[in-house]
């Protein structure tokens, strides 16, 4: 399985959480995910998009990554539709992964990319960047 396959199912599930969660509201029912140039350590911001998918918790749709999205609408907690991004650091040994809902609702991670018993990648133990 590709990294960008790994990073998408991954998101997939994040959908399929946040929708079973709702105390704070209706969640978004889908991502719009950007595949982002490979990161070094030092890097701070996401390098340029290089792909771009609608993903929804069964669903993943590639979508033309220079289309203007529409504006985000709050309601509540939540954005009518949540965003996301990845990407693989240059030495391709881990992925880094974020996304937002809300305002103040949103996760960053960093997966080492490891190898299964089978050669298969695989997301290894998650290390938190950022939440809010």
């Amino acid at each position: 399985m590709g990294v960008a396959l790994l990073a998408l199912r991954y998101l997939q599930a994040v959908v399929r959480d946040l929708r079973a969660e709702t105390s704070f509201g209706v969640p978004p029912s889908y991502f719009v995910v950007e595949q982002r140039e490979p990161y070094s350590d030092e890097m701070s911001k996401p390098g340029r998009g290089l792909r771009r998918w609608r993903v929804g918790a069964d669903t993943v749709i590639e979508i033309d990554k220079d289309a203007a999205l529409p504006e985000q609408v709050c309601h509540g907690m939540y954005y009518d539709y949540g965003r996301a991004d990845f990407s693989v650091n240059e030495r391709g040994d881990a992925v880094r992964v974020g996304w937002h809902v809300g305002r103040r609702y949103g996760r960053g991670d960093e997966f080492p990319l490891e190898e299964d018993e089978n050669g298969h990648l695989r997301f290894g133990q998650r290390r938190h960047l950022w939440v809010s």
